[in-house]
């Protein structure tokens, strides 16, 4: 198992049932690896103010989705790209997903999807995070996600979005939602 930081693997930052499934090799460049390393960094900030006296328990962080290489966010996001598209008014082709590829933060290892039960909801999590002004310095992108907290850093040389947005899910397609930071 190699260890990215203290509390988290690489091991758990690639893991995907759907790429298992599919066969599909989900092992990071040295580049996206690298990228991993920083957002884990971002993570154990994160891991130590959950785990902070204020909390009266231990808070693990769960990761659900964190790096995906081409081919499996192919397979992830297709509902996602069709909207993509049809927002665009762009055609299904190589060129188009390109455009859209590049926008994406997993493939790169910017961004990871978690869940902190034993703290509290997505919400809650991100509601601490927008709280701590060192943590959210290397925010890129906040997304709640129903069920988990999309979490994306900002790349070494890029100032950070500092975004914050709700996902809602019409018929599996997610609709996003800027929000101001409280």
């Amino acid at each position: 198992m190699k260890k990215l930081s203290r509390h988290f693997t690489l091991e758990e930052l690639i893991s995907s049932n759907t790429a298992t499934r599919l066969g599909i090799d989900n092992t990071p460049s040295l580049a996206a690896t690298t990228n991993l390393v920083v957002l884990c960094s971002v993570l154990e900030m994160l891991h130590a103010k959950l785990n902070s006296k204020l909390f009266l328990k231990y808070v693990a962080i769960f990761i659900n989705s964190g790096f995906r290489c081409e081919a499996l966010e192919r397979v992830i996001t297709e509902k996602d790209y069709t909207a993509w598209l049809l927002r665009h008014k762009l055609k299904r082709s190589e060129d188009s997903w390109q455009k859209y590829f590049k926008l994406k933060g997993h493939p790169d290892g910017r961004c990871a999807d978690i869940v902190a039960p034993t703290f509290g909801t997505p919400a809650e999590i991100a509601a601490l995070i927008i709280s701590d002004r060192e943590i959210m310095r290397n925010i890129d992108q906040l997304i709640l996600e129903g069920t988990w907290l999309h979490i994306g850093i900002a790349v070494a040389g890029v100032k950070p979005r500092n975004e914050f947005l709700v996902a809602t899910f019409i018929n599996g397609t997610p609709q996003y939602e800027r929000r101001v930071y409280a």
